[in-house]
């Protein structure tokens, strides 16, 4: 990233992306995977199956998250894991570059320990040393990488843990930014 215009001119691209009908089409397909057994998505041919929010509970245990921690879910989508997060933690970040993904989470999952941010990872709103845990499931590879781990290291406590997955490395054609 070194053209400050050009990026300036795909975050916005990005940001159309995001606010595209992806709250119902991530909602869909993660219906799909909480009871498709075969693997194989319906919705997107020869493609997976997303991962099943059993396999987001599973990961989400391995942080050892207490009541004592402050969580930040990073790209939290539709906020499908934000329920765990919100019984296990002190209290929960959820960070999202979509608009409407924001809203669709404070919509179905706001708690008194929840706040909800509008942000790209790359350029979060905290402060250094500010959360005990931070998940980033299954978006890490639509990111700008380095930036976003940077980022999450600035924001993440010392002796903190730092969860990120990405989906899969199967892109659109004409998706050159992602690949």
């Amino acid at each position: 990233m070194t053209d400050k215009k050009s990026n300036d001119a795909y975050d916005q691209t990005r940001l159309r992306y995001w606010n595209n009908n992806y709250v119902q089409y991530w909602k869909t397909r993660v219906a799909e995977a909480n009871t498709e057994l075969s693997g194989s998505s319906a919705i997107i041919a020869g493609d997976a199956a997303t991962a099943g929010d059993v396999c987001y509970l599973q990961a989400i245990e391995l942080l050892e998250i207490g009541p004592q921690h402050s969580v930040l879910e990073l790209a939290c989508g539709f906020g499908r894991s934000l329920p765990a997060l919100s019984r296990l933690a002190a209290e929960v970040a959820a960070v999202d570059i979509s608009e409407q993904m924001i809203e669709a989470a404070r919509r179905d999952f706001a708690a008194a320990n929840i706040s909800f941010y509008v942000s790209p990872s790359e350029d979060l709103p905290f402060s250094d040393d500010n959360f005990d845990r931070i998940v980033c499931f299954a978006a890490f590879d639509a990111m700008f990488q380095a930036e976003a781990l940077a980022e999450m290291h600035r924001v993440c406590k010392r002796g903190g843990r730092i969860m990120l997955t990405g989906k899969n490395d199967n892109y659109y054609p004409d998706d050159r930014k992602a690949y």
